[in-house]
């Protein structure tokens, strides 16, 4: 099956050219290193899939949900196996809170000051992204819930 979509979208001319081969290196953000910058690169793995999400109560930054730590201390033990990753731990929150990039930032951190507490060595940086990546409605209770969140993305440090 996989084989007859890869063929579907390789017979359309536009599709073609979003294809690249799999042992291809990944593009690289344009016009950095043209313009003579420094270049440090790194490339998003993957986004970890937890076993539950990792939200917060409204407006809470300070207090992990329950059973986050459990979660927590298993991606601390995959970021030691595994010294070449790197962790981004992205802050989101919901437009009715107050603040919302402020308190995505302090969601971000407190996750970041308990994985530091519970001997993550890696490198770990923070992004509030705020409200502006809902994943769900906002419209609804259970929808704003769902977009007050933490989201990590594992990351890989090195040549291109």
């Amino acid at each position: 099956r996989a084989a007859a979509v890869r063929a579907f979208l390789l017979s359309h001319e536009v599709l073609r050219s979003q294809l690249r081969a799999e042992s291809a290196a990944a593009p690289t953000v344009g016009g950095i290193r043209d313009a003579g910058a420094a270049t440090v690169t790194f490339r998003v793995l993957q986004g970890l899939f937890l076993p539950r999400p990792l939200t917060f109560a409204h407006s809470e930054a300070e207090v992990l949900p329950p059973r986050a730590e459990e979660m927590l201390a298993k991606v601390v033990a995959t970021l030691a196996a595994h010294p070449q990753l790197g962790l981004v731990v992205e802050g989101h929150a919901e437009p009715t809170e107050t603040a919302p990039h402020a308190l995505s930032a302090r969601r971000a951190a407190t996750v970041l000051k308990w994985l530091r507490a519970h001997g993550c060595t890696a490198a770990v940086s923070t992004f509030s992204a705020g409200a502006d990546c809902p994943i769900a409605t906002t419209l609804t209770s259970q929808g704003r819930k769902h977009n007050r969140r933490i989201e990590l993305q594992l990351r890989t440090f090195g040549p291109g």
